[in-house]
């Protein structure tokens, strides 16, 4: 996977960059970063901190919260 700082350990999802563009058509430099959660998930039977974005958050198997939703 992708290492880095604004980026989901499950998908990849990283920091987008773009403009930000006006109704005059000014173009500003914009940056998106994904919302990222640090959490502890059991990976083969052991407790791994990783960081992962709201979406891949929620389709996560998480101890207590049962199966996902599709």
């Amino acid at each position: 996977m992708n290492t880095g700082a604004y980026v989901c350990d499950s998908c990849g999802k990283g920091i987008q960059r773009g403009n930000l563009v006006s109704h005059a058509k000014n173009r500003v430099k914009r940056v998106r970063k994904p919302n990222l959660h640090a959490v502890t998930v059991l990976k083969s039977g052991k407790k791994v901190k990783v960081r992962l974005c709201t979406s891949c958050l929620r389709k996560a198997n998480r101890p207590g919260r049962g199966k996902s939703e599709k």
